[in-house]
């Protein structure tokens, strides 16, 4: 009973946070990217990071599933599936950042239909698009 109870307030503490969440987002889409300071360096590069922090963590859960394969090791092999699970969840939560970075949602459809070669962020969706790709079939 006790255990359901801290179920429940846990449940309700996410909840409210991701609400929370949303609603900074959406603050952040009606103001633009003015609203987060941008003039500061830490706050403009924290959407940088943690892109490179979860595609670090993608490769590395990539790696280790792929090790029990390639490499027959049967150790790897107990963690395989949750490693390319928390891999395929990594890589989409990079890809969000980098969503979060064009300022805009609006603007995904301007990379599609007009990208520059020369910005990283199409190269970044390019290879988060692959990656993930790379993921679901490993996970198939």
């Amino acid at each position: 009973m006790e255990l359901l109870t801290k179920n429940k307030l846990l449940t309700a503490v996410f909840a409210v946070l991701s609400v929370a969440g949303i609603g900074a987002y959406v603050f952040q889409l009606a103001g633009g990217l003015a609203v987060t300071g941008m003039s500061n360096g830490v706050s403009w590069g924290l959407y940088i990071t943690m892109f490179m922090f979860f595609v670090g963590l993608s490769a590395g859960g990539l790696i280790v599933a792929s090790s029990a394969s390639v490499f027959h090791i049967k150790r790897f092999k107990a963690v395989a599936m949750p490693a390319i699970i928390l891999s395929t969840v990594c890589i989409c939560l990079a890809g969000m950042f980098v969503l979060i970075d064009l300022g805009g949602i609006q603007r995904v459809w301007r990379i599609v239909t007009g990208p520059n070669p020369t910005s990283p962020l199409v190269w970044d969706i390019c290879v988060i698009t692959l990656y993930l790709v790379i993921n679901v079939l490993y996970l198939v």
